[in-house]
């Protein structure tokens, strides 16, 4: 395999890491707008969901 055909696949497996990593904010960005849009309470129990999501993620980050 030539240089060009490696770059290519690693990039499109490290594509692959980032755009299944960012799937998991999806949560995080619906709670969000919930509170804003529908006024949806944002309670303590959310607050904690997210900083652990936010942390989850960020680990995933940095192991790619």
């Amino acid at each position: 395999m030539d240089a060009a055909r490696r770059g290519k696949w690693i990039g499109f497996l490290c594509l692959g890491v980032t755009t299944s990593t960012g799937m998991l904010l999806v949560p995080l960005i619906g709670v969000i707008s919930a509170a804003l849009i529908l006024g949806e309470p944002l309670g303590m129990r959310e607050v904690v969901a997210m900083v652990l999501t936010l942390g989850g993620v960020t680990l995933a980050l940095q192991k790619a």
